[in-house]
């Protein structure tokens, strides 16, 4: 339940209304999300990209071992950099006009940024 100013209480899901009263779903996700801890907001799950680091790594070294402040370093670093190059890719897609990002727009912002292909 929202309450607002007037003293109303909305519930989250009010069908067929969309006006600047109304609070979305996503609203609930981020204030679920700052309620968790700095270290456990990731869009990546930490096992997940644990598991992707060590196969990367085995390719290179077998038996090589990482401690836990290097995963999350290199996790926290992949995120930044992720979401730097989604937000350029959908500057671009939009600078042209579009609404749904593509590979082309994916490299053009890698070219740009004078990253190897």
């Amino acid at each position: 339940m929202v309450l607002h100013a007037a003293g109303q209480e909305t519930s989250y899901l009010q069908a067929g209304r969309q006006g600047p009263d109304t609070v979305l779903s996503w609203d609930r996700r981020t204030e679920q999300d700052q309620a968790l801890p700095e270290e456990d907001r990731h869009l990546i799950p930490k096992l997940l990209f644990a598991r992707l680091i060590r196969e990367i790594a085995n390719d290179i070294k077998t038996d090589m071992r990482f401690q836990g402040n290097a995963l999350a370093a290199l996790h926290e670093a992949a995120e930044v950099y992720l979401v730097g190059l989604f937000e350029d890719t959908n500057l671009v897609c939009l600078h042209c006009k579009g609404v749904t990002i593509a590979p082309k727009d994916l490299q053009l912002v890698r070219r740009i940024r004078g990253e190897k292909a």
